[in-house]
């Protein structure tokens, strides 16, 4: 009889949730990682509409993705394919838009040659070699099983895009440089080092003096400076620039640091690092990004792009326009002055 009662006081009980408040169980599989190898894994996760997410990390920095791509849902045959048409890291949006100055300025010739030092996953570079006819990017990266990676994971596969493995810093001033003097259009440093300690060799008047003798007289370099203290950039960018009168003489060379701006009111820690690239180049190319900011009376930066720059770099250009991120000159020049008067 007690069982009965039981049984009686438990049917009477109202159910848990109502019929239509029954929670459905999530059908989007979880993160899972696709191989881990030498404190490199490749990570995936699937979106809702069939496509993916695909990046790779680092066990030295576990909260941050060394790259991130975006496939497509399956097609008819089964497969998936990557999204050329948008990058998803922030720093590397930037980077598009001073390299697609830099070529512009250059559009007459009909070969340009970029490289890239650190080229983990090699999102940006893949996306430049998409778009870009006339575009050989040279990659230089350390470790061989990011390269493997990138092959095999990330589809960094193309024939103008040239890997060597090999120490990125090294190479701008040893024997093994590959490209001859004067003949890069861009340069980008993506190595996230100056939030511990950067090597001697890259805070050497030898090494961007070296450097600036590989670029054309109007090319762009762009580092990612992501976490560094500004004390640290704004050294970073007076020794840069320093180099640049010695190897181009009375040329002038500006520097501009694209960064969160009043709008962003995220806070920044060690494991959210606050992200920064510095810009080094000629004024006149890099006050039409300090020009893209809000209230300017300039024409909308975008618009002086190819259009293809306007869909890959279309998150870090509606932040400036919000003063989500904005560019400040560090040590302006004439140039500068007069773009921050205007």
């Amino acid at each position: 009889m007690a069982s009965e009662d039981s049984d009686s006081d438990l049917e009477a009980l109202p159910p848990l949730f109502n019929d239509d408040e029954v929670p459905e169980l999530s059908t989007v599989p979880r993160p899972k990682t696709l191989e881990r190898r030498d404190g490199w894994s490749v990570v995936e996760e699937e979106t809702s509409d069939g496509g993916a997410l695909r990046w790779m990390v680092s066990d030295a920095a576990l909260s941050l993705d060394q790259t991130r791509v975006q496939l497509t849902a399956p097609d008819l045959k089964g497969e998936r394919h990557f999204c050329r048409d948008g990058l998803r890291a922030a720093s590397h949006q930037i980077m598009v838009l001073a390299l697609a100055l830099a070529l512009d300025s250059t559009s007459e010739c009909l070969r340009h040659s970029l490289c890239v030092l650190g080229g983990g996953g090699m999102a940006l570079p893949m996306v430049l070699v998409t778009h870009v006819q006339s575009v050989w990017v040279h990659v230089v990266e350390l470790h061989d099983v990011v390269i493997d990676f990138a092959v095999r994971y990330f589809g960094a596969s193309h024939e103008r895009l040239l890997v060597q493995q090999e120490d990125a810093l090294s190479i701008v001033q040893g024997p093994k440089r590959p490209w001859p003097p004067a003949s890069l259009a861009g340069l980008v440093v993506d190595i996230d080092f100056l939030r511990g300690t950067a090597p001697p060799k890259f805070l050497s008047l030898e090494f961007w003096e070296a450097l600036w003798a590989t670029m054309k007289p109007d090319a762009i370099v762009a580092v990612n400076t992501i976490g560094a203290e500004a004390t640290d950039v704004q050294a970073l960018a007076r020794l840069a620039r320093m180099a640049a009168v010695e190897t181009f003489g009375a040329t002038a060379i500006g520097a501009l640091v694209v960064e969160p701006g009043p709008g962003d009111r995220r806070v920044w820690t060690p494991l959210i690092p606050r992200p920064s690239v510095l810009l080094l180049g000629p004024p006149i190319l890099l006050s039409k990004i300090a020009g893209a900011r809000p209230g300017s009376t300039a024409a909308p930066f975008e618009c002086q792009l190819p259009s293809w720059v306007g869909t890959v770099a279309a998150d870090v250009l509606q932040a400036m326009a919000r003063a989500k991120l904005q560019a400040s000159w560090l040590e302006p020049t004439a140039d500068s002055r007069a773009q921050q008067i205007t």
